[in-house]
């Protein structure tokens, strides 16, 4: 059995929305370094209104970099229209009112930036928000004698081993294959998997709470910790919800 991650390289849309023409060519010149190495396309957009209008026709971009007060939409609502969409685009706002903080938490964004925005904390950002863009669309890819699978590692929910088989239960379905449960750890784990025992391994993203043994996942799945916590389930507990990206 081979396992291998992949993510294939494809042009990424971002959306630059301000209504202020300095304040966009400002984000697009930061952006700049990124472009050719991600394969960025920037797609900028005067008012919230223009952003959802395209984003419904054309489909969702990969990440937006959102004022807020704004004519027609502003960026708050035109979030909101997105996510009704069932769009998961990456948002950061970059906004001079630090009064919608609470609001744009609750729409998921991942940072809220104050105007004018700092060269080294655009960076930051800009960096974290392609990584979660680039976790989201990698793919597990196993060979497996005639067959190979090809699952989004942001639909695989947990990995199971039972005896030197493993099971791959994702949002839609469950694939049986043989395999090696420590060498699968070893390849999920950058994107956001913890092994929790020696017959699990977890996306982080599905975990809803620990409770003393048992691990409970968003669907209510129970699974079984191991007496041996390591590290990372210990990191985990730490985390504060508002933090899991």
């Amino acid at each position: 059995m081979i396992i291998t991650l992949l993510w294939r390289k494809s042009k990424m849309k971002v959306a630059v929305v301000d209504d202020d023409k300095k304040y966009r060519a400002e984000i697009v010149k930061l952006l700049e370094p990124y472009v050719e190495p991600y394969g960025i396309v920037t797609c900028e957009f005067e008012d919230g209104q223009a952003f959802v209008n395209v984003a419904k026709e054309k489909g969702q971009f990969a990440i937006a970099l959102m004022d807020i007060e704004m004519n027609n939409v502003n960026g708050i609502e035109a979030i909101k229209e997105i996510r009704k969409l069932g769009h998961e685009t990456i948002v950061i706002f970059i906004t001079n009112y630090m009064s919608y903080c609470s609001d744009s938490l609750r729409l998921d964004a991942i940072q809220y930036l104050k105007k004018p925005v700092k060269k080294e904390d655009f960076d930051i950002d800009i960096k974290r928000a392609i990584e979660k863009y680039k976790r989201s669309n990698s793919m597990f890819s196993i060979r497996w004698e005639s067959k190979i699978y090809n699952v989004k590692c942001k639909d695989i929910v947990y990995i199971e081993t039972y005896r030197h088989r493993l099971k791959i239960h994702t949002t839609d379905e469950q694939y049986d294959c043989n395999g090696n449960l420590r060498s699968v750890y070893e390849v999920l784990r950058p994107v956001g998997f913890i092994k929790t025992s020696q017959s699990y391994v977890v996306n982080m993203a599905y975990i809803s709470k620990i409770e003393q043994t048992i691990l409970v996942l968003n669907n209510n799945w129970r699974l079984l910790l191991s007496r041996n916590e390591n590290e990372q389930e210990r990191k985990y507990k730490r985390r504060p919800r508002t933090q899991r990206n």
